[in-house]
């Protein structure tokens, strides 16, 4: 696991099969964002078939992380990857008030995203298109 501190927020990342996990921990907001940006757009290069973004750690959310996501989702539509985020009440809130919960795969716990990720990898993958949630 690699793990990238970015002044009170930490992100670490691991693969798991064809999955790319990214964990992030602390505060998300537009002092500590650009290292999980950065993680972030480093693993929808690395060949994968998903990526898993847990965000369970995270005690704030701000705009500049519903940002993060927002063009990890665009990029994603892109390399034609498959994005699940997994989040509690704190993360989910404020992507629900923004409306991107509409175009994200938003999962409660990160066993269910693996397991989804895992079964779509196997039937091939589900199709990414526009601002549309895949099957």
């Amino acid at each position: 696991m690699n793990e990238v501190p970015s002044g009170i927020a930490s992100v670490a990342t691991e693969r798991v099969a064809n999955i790319a996990v990214v964990r992030a921990s602390g505060e998300l907001d537009g002092t500590t964002v650009e290292g999980f940006s950065k993680v972030l757009d480093r693993v929808v290069i690395d060949s994968v078939a998903a990526v898993v973004v847990d965000l369970t750690e995270v005690v704030f959310f701000g705009s500049a992380g519903v940002s993060a996501l927002l063009q990890l989702h665009q990029t994603s539509i892109q390399r034609r990857l498959r994005v699940y985020v997994v989040c509690g009440p704190l993360v989910r809130r404020p992507i629900q008030l923004t409306g991107i919960d509409r175009v994200l795969r938003l999962r409660d716990s990160l066993e269910d995203a693996l397991r989804e990720a895992d079964v779509e990898d196997s039937r091939g993958g589900a199709e990414v298109t526009g601002l549309h949630r895949s099957p």
